[in-house]
């Protein structure tokens, strides 16, 4: 990563679970390709050169073994990122921190309900079929805010207005991608750690 400028990677995704329904396939496969696009172009942002995702599933479904040396040849790429899974992942805690005073303490009963995304991926080095790395990343809701009063609570901004209904935090799979692609950056680039890392993880 150090001496190559800009390296060459291709997204590799996962192949849709057989006994999912038609409908559920459809749907599941808009949503997971919106986010395939936009973990490409974070991807390209970030400064590498992205190869088409297609071709690398072209060149494996024409062969079954995984031939690294074909996928050097064909798909011109140094790097493999695959994705092995993205999955919805709860967060809830009963930690709180009153809006007020700053006072933390901890729910008698229940939890602040947090949803996220976790992302489980590892990279492959190309020209010698390597694991170069394998990542579980987390992606949380961050900033947020409670008003407690005795057993109630609700969702606040950061004055402590309080919102009209009480709902928890989450995030749309979208707004998760530019999080997660940074920390793998991070995780990639282990030079750079003098910065800051993703306030996400």
């Amino acid at each position: 990563m150090r001496s190559v400028g800009t390296p060459t990677i291709v997204l590799r995704v996962p192949t849709p679970q057989s006994q999912v329904t038609e409908a559920q396939k459809a749907q599941g496969d808009t949503a997971m390709n919106q986010a395939y696009n936009l973990i490409e172009r974070e991807l390209v942002k970030a400064g590498f050169t992205v190869r088409d995702r297609g071709l690398l599933e072209a060149v494996l479904r024409s062969n079954q073994d995984l031939d690294y040396r074909l996928i050097q040849e064909k798909v011109n790429a140094q790097l493999i990122l695959e994705i092995v899974s993205i999955s919805e992942r709860s967060y809830n805690t009963d930690q709180y921190s009153r809006v007020k005073d700053k006072v933390t303490g901890r729910l008698e009963s229940g939890a602040f309900p947090l949803s996220g995304w976790q992302f489980e991926c590892k990279v492959v080095l190309v020209d010698s079929g390597e694991i170069g790395g394998i990542y579980t990343i987390h992606i949380a809701p961050r900033q947020n805010y409670f008003l407690v009063s005795g057993d109630n609570f609700r969702n606040a901004s950061p004055q402590g207005m309080q919102e009209r209904q009480y709902r928890g935090y989450g995030l749309e799979l979208q707004d998760t991608i530019e999080p997660f692609v940074r920390e793998l950056i991070f995780e990639l680039k282990p030079w750079i750690r003098g910065a800051s890392p993703s306030p996400d993880r």
